[in-house]
């Protein structure tokens, strides 16, 4: 089954085989399957000091790196999660392109720690609790809308959050693709015809906009920014260089594009990350600007 859903979501071989293989060896050293059907409550009730303490112990256990055992839950949890998505009358391929998300984090994983598995555990019970999709380059959830007013919005009403997994270029045509399949799968949630759309990202930050490039500025472009603030722990840092923020080690930082050229100078120069909320409202085909 780990071997199944490794390769339904695209995972490198030497992914697959490793998790393969680590399983195998769990398997044989526990109950891994009760094991992990018992946490699937409070990780579903998002209750995490339970659920990471129950999966760290199982890593000390085994010996296993705990990110390695986070994705075998994911992944093992992930059949159950397939069958909702058949209950609910959604989709397959939205199951798949939703749980692709599995496999940017495995990389994002590897990439800056050198583990084949997964750091953000915690980001994913809404996923599991079929809150969350992804309709082609963006993610979507329902949220309430904070701020008094924008256009026909006022505070409380449901808008749709949208993310940016790092999947790759954040082209305009697929951000609009996107936002037209989030048109038709949301249409509830239209006001006055128009879809609301918010985000709250690093990418929304003003001070970051000239260090982007032009297909991230064209998505800082359609927000209105309702809010945002400095982050002098720079918690974002590790999603541009693939490594955690540390004072004395920016001067190592690669520089091999360049926005992160751009960045590394901007932060050598003292100057915090950030991030910012933004709004808009998608008409089906266009940005509307109230």
């Amino acid at each position: 089954m780990i071997e199944t859903y490794c390769r339904l979501l695209g995972f490198p071989e030497e992914a697959t085989a490793h998790l393969t293989a680590v399983y195998t060896e769990m398997c044989a050293k526990t109950d891994i399957r009760t094991r992990f059907l018992g946490i699937e409550a409070p990780f579903l009730r998002s209750e995490r000091a339970i659920y990471e303490g129950a999966l760290q112990l199982l890593a000390d256990e085994c010996g296993v790196d705990r990110r390695t055992v986070d994705m075998l839950f994911l992944l093992h949890a992930a059949p159950t999660l397939r069958e909702r998505y058949a209950q609910k009358g959604i989709a397959d391929h939205i199951f798949v392109e939703t749980m692709t998300d599995l496999r940017y984090k495995l990389l994002e994983c590897r990439s800056v720690y050198g583990v084949w598995g997964i750091f953000v555990t915690f980001w994913y019970p809404g996923f599991y609790r079929c809150e969350r999709f992804a309709l082609g380059r963006l993610q979507y959830e329902r949220r309430s809308f904070q701020y008094p007013a924008y256009g026909p919005l006022r505070d409380g009403d449901a808008v749709l959050n949208c993310h940016i997994p790092s999947s790759g270029p954040l082209t305009p045509d697929a951000v609009m693709g996107s936002l037209k399949r989030a048109y038709e799968f949301y249409r509830d949630l239209c006001c006055e015809g128009a879809l609301p759309v918010v985000c709250h990202s690093w990418l929304l930050y003003p001070p970051h906009r000239a260090l982007f490039g032009r297909n991230t500025q064209a998505f800082f472009d359609l927000f209105h920014i309702m809010d945002s603030k400095a982050t002098p722990e720079n918690p974002d840092f590790w999603r541009l260089f693939h490594r955690e923020y540390r004072q004395e080690t920016l001067p190592e930082a690669p520089e091999d594009t360049s926005m992160r050229r751009r960045f590394k100078q901007y932060l050598l120069e003292g100057r915090p990350m950030g991030n910012g909320y933004g709004v808009l409202l998608f008409d089906g085909e266009r940005i509307l600007t109230p």
